[in-house]
């Protein structure tokens, strides 16, 4: 009986079920000049009224690819989709989010179409490879010291995100 009030429950109240998209912009600036490039990905979320595990009711899955940055003569960095910074958590923290009202809070997050500035430490984790055909040669990608990895003159001077309703990025991996 309750998984069947449940599905009712969902049936009805479908408004806790929210999907945006994100764009993340990363400016890296070379010894030839800066270079900028933006992936957008995915973020479909629900609300459940019963709370499985530790998760608050919150379940969320991401749909997108890598950022990929091309450095000009065969370099890259890589910013996978599933480590870009969370816009709400930016959005909070500059305090343009300040209402516990989950409609409020998604209204807000579909319409910071702007950007927004993160700081560069939130660019958890950017992989490189040694040879971009050969998965194993990955190596991690200091986001605040692109120059130990690639040399003098690199550095990741800007990261924006925001809401944006441009298609997902697909297919700049495997170019």
């Amino acid at each position: 009986a309750l998984g069947i009030g449940y599905f009712v429950y969902d049936a009805i109240y479908d408004a806790h079920n929210f999907s945006y998209r994100t764009k993340l912009t990363l400016t890296i600036s070379t010894p030839e000049g800066p270079v900028t490039a933006s992936g957008v990905k995915q973020i479909d979320a629900s609300k459940s009224f019963i709370n499985f595990a530790d998760t608050g009711g919150n379940y969320w899955t991401q749909k997108g690819e890598a950022l990929v940055v091309d450095l000009g003569h065969g370099r890259y960095v890589f910013a996978p989709h599933k480590n870009w910074p969370n816009l709400a958590d930016e959005m909070s923290a500059q305090g343009i989010i300040s209402s516990n009202s989950e409609l409020a809070h998604q209204t807000a997050i579909k319409a910071q179409v702007a950007p927004i500035s993160v700081p560069i430490e939130c660019m958890r984790w950017m992989v490189t490879f040694a040879d971009v055909s050969d998965p194993g040669s990955i190596i991690g990608v200091n986001s605040e010291d692109l120059a130990a990895t690639y040399g003098r003159g690199y550095a990741l001077t800007d990261v924006t995100i925001q809401a944006t309703d441009d298609p997902l990025t697909i297919g700049q991996v495997e170019r």
